[in-house]
């Protein structure tokens, strides 16, 4: 999910300047503006013809995703606190994770604490530890890398407090083992990022010259560039990547980082972000480069804020990940570590490719941000329910 950002890297986009529009999402570490690929014209069409399936394949909606494997035991959670640390809750997503999962665990009796790390490592280090001494159940970390507070981690285990590793792959020389957990949605938020690049590729018939947004959070976040790349590299034989590494922290500074990029690769006709809260960040950069009028942008986030500029055309493409669904997921792994249970990485889930054409007919609102409608039903929240075992 698998991560758009209220800041000032997310404020509201009323007044930004449009960005030239714009149809990259319609069916119809590089080396600095390095082609990826030799490659001749058969492979060309042949990248391109992929790149339209893709995107129309995930143009549709849907209600379920596959039936969750049911839990053997599932917990009793009346009277238990579930402390929720995300990396930082002004990424939308990772705030709407923790309201959900309250929705979600709530239906097992759960109340759930949320403690906003703020992309501090001492900041996350410190909400850990505060949940021991306040007595938390259980504690779920949102997209925080192991290796980043193993000591913080291993606090809470030795103390007997089931920790679940949430949004990453085991890391750090980590032990899953019966309080530590890891929940992977890598497979779904990689997704996205192959998405965002099969855009550029199809609306470029294969000739794309993008700038890519890296953003450095974590190991995490820099593999989801990386397999947006590679993507690039199998697929668009004649594309040529530039890149730009940028921190969620430094978010201030991304604009002129950009700027800098066009400047030195004039050539550049597509921007990918790895979130659609940094265009507003992202903007001044592209502006003072003189590329307002010939950059297509394309993002992934699927928030209030990056659908109404893709609605404006303000975005070319914005691959959306359903926030919602995210925190069941959260919840459903939580459920399997209090059980002992396996838990289940996330390959499948609410994911959307946004273009100016299905967009339109959206109620772009935050309640619905917070919702299923942009993605479909919510018949899977009964599966989720029913494989807990809560019937009613």
């Amino acid at each position: 999910m698998a991560l758009p950002i209220r800041s000032k890297a997310a404020a509201s986009l009323v007044g930004a300047v449009a960005i030239a529009l714009l149809t990259a999402c319609s069916g119809g570490g590089t080396t600095d503006s390095a082609a990826v690929a030799g490659g001749d014209s058969g492979a060309v069409g042949t990248g391109v013809a992929y790149a339209k399936a893709q995107l129309k394949k995930y143009e549709v909606t849907r209600d379920a995703y596959g039936t969750p494997v049911p839990v053997p035991k599932p917990p009793d959670l009346h009277g238990k606190t579930v402390w929720y640390v995300p990396i930082g809750t002004g990424v939308p997503v990772l705030a709407t994770i923790g309201t959900q999962m309250q929705n979600a665990l709530g239906r097992l009796g759960a109340s759930v604490h949320v403690c906003d790390g703020k992309f501090q490592p001492t900041t996350i280090a410190d909400c850990m530890n505060t949940a021991a001494t306040q007595g938390a159940s259980a504690v779920v970390t949102g997209f925080v890398d192991y290796a980043s507070a193993p000591s913080a981690f291993q606090s809470l285990v030795g103390r007997g407090i089931p920790v679940l590793v949430g949004g990453v792959p085991v890391t750090g020389g980590a032990k899953p083992g019966r309080n530590l957990g890891f929940f992977d949605p890598s497979g779904l938020t990689q997704q996205a990022f192959r998405l965002m690049s099969d855009a550029a590729i199809a609306d470029s018939d294969g000739k794309a010259k993008a700038l890519v947004v890296k953003l450095t959070d974590s190991s995490v976040t820099t593999k989801n560039n990386d397999v947006g790349i590679e993507e690039l590299k199998q697929h668009c034989p004649k594309c040529e990547v530039t890149t730009v590494d940028t921190l969620t922290a430094d978010m201030s500074r991304l604009g002129s980082a950009i700027s800098a990029k066009l400047a030195a690769n004039p050539g550049i006709d597509y921007l990918i972000l790895p979130q659609d809260a940094f265009l507003q960040a992202a903007l001044p950069g592209i502006q003072s480069a003189g590329f307002t009028n010939k950059l297509k942008v394309i993002a992934a986030g699927g928030t209030t804020a990056g659908l109404r500029a893709l609605k404006a055309g303000q975005l070319a493409c914005n691959v959306g990940q359903g926030a919602v669904y995210n925190g069941w997921g959260f919840a459903d792994a939580t459920v399997r570590l209090l059980a002992g249970a396996p838990i289940q990485p996330e390959n499948d889930g609410a994911i959307r490719v946004f273009t100016k054409d299905n967009v339109g007919g959206l109620d772009l609102s935050d309640a619905n941000y917070n919702g299923t409608a942009w993605y479909g039903g919510d018949r899977w929240q009964r599966d989720f329910l029913t494989a807990w075992g809560v019937t009613s």
